[in-house]
């Protein structure tokens, strides 16, 4: 009994003693956790031991920055014409630019077709009009003759019309008109042997040649105009939003080494519908020489 009752109390103390142990862990834990104590900052300065730190302030400004974007695409045509004479003629003269490949300036001949039968028919417009004036001149003077001799005949009276010949002079002086319109209808299609195009451009394929028969119903070749020459790229939407608004912009386009100012002239109205990309269509800067372009079909960065 004695033996049990010692162990008890040997068990008690036992107990005790890990109790005060984990008290003491916790408490060294909670000293150690605690914020450590800082000293206000003008008590610092007041007793020396440390300097004012100094600062700088920076006042952002309102500008504007560059937003650049990569693009891929091609060189394409947004349109071609088809070469065929206004008149019917026989070829006396081809150019040697207007060959596949060719590039030519507005309003050069590149075609000349046998003036001599257009030539005929100027001639006779012009012969026919002298002679309608001459009519013309004819009823003139007879309206003044007659004029004269009916106020002789009847001084202080007004002149009929009639008398004047007016009916005829209006007659033929319409004939006269009509004339110059057939003059300069015949003088038209004589300056149409001289074949051109009103604007700068390359030749895409012809097959005319010296002695062929040519006009309005055949075509003889295409040819397409600087201005016909676009780049076309794909641009992302989250892209095309961050360029907004895109027309008009500024690009580069590059081919291998070499690179060509350009502009955005357009975008696609709709968006494809398997990328989800719209489409940008750029034009050449005009410093930029017609034989120098990038052919169509080239594929671009841009």
């Amino acid at each position: 009994m004695a033996e049990s009752g010692g162990d008890v109390r040997s068990g008690r103390w036992t107990g005790l003693a890990q109790l005060g142990l984990v008290a003491v862990v916790v408490l060294v834990a909670l000293y150690f956790m605690r914020a450590p104590t800082v000293a206000k900052f003008d008590d610092v300065v007041a007793q020396g031991g440390a300097s004012v730190p100094e600062v700088n302030v920076v006042h952002p400004v309102a500008g504007r920055s560059a937003v650049s974007v990569d693009l891929t695409g091609t060189v394409g045509l947004h349109g071609s014409v088809k070469l065929r004479s206004e008149v019917q003629g026989r070829v006396i003269h081809v150019s040697p630019k207007l060959r596949s490949g060719g590039t030519f300036k507005a309003g050069e001949t590149l075609l000349t077709l046998d003036p001599t039968e257009f030539e005929i028919e100027v001639r006779g417009a012009e012969a026919s009009l002298a002679a309608q004036r001459a009519r013309l001149r004819k009823h003139e003077l007879r309206g003044q003759r007659d004029r004269e001799e009916f106020l002789r005949k009847n001084p202080g009276q007004p002149v009929p019309a009639i008398v004047e010949r007016q009916p005829q002079i209006e007659r033929h002086n319409a004939r006269v008109d009509r004339m110059l319109a057939r003059l300069e209808k015949v003088n038209l299609n004589l300056a149409r042997t001289r074949f051109s195009l009103p604007f700068e451009g390359k030749v895409v394929a012809t097959t005319v040649a010296v002695g062929e028969l040519v006009g309005p119903l055949e075509p003889f070749g295409r040819a397409y105009a600087r201005d016909g020459i676009e780049v076309v790229a794909s641009i992302a939407l989250e892209d095309l939003a961050s360029l907004d608004p895109v027309v008009g912009r500024s690009a580069e386009v590059r081919v291998g080494p070499r690179s060509f100012p350009a502009h955005v002239e357009r975008m696609s109205s709709v968006v494809a519908p398997r990328s989800r990309m719209a489409t940008l269509y750029l034009g050449f800067g005009d410093s930029v020489p017609l034989e120098d372009m990038p052919l169509p079909g080239v594929f671009i960065e841009a």
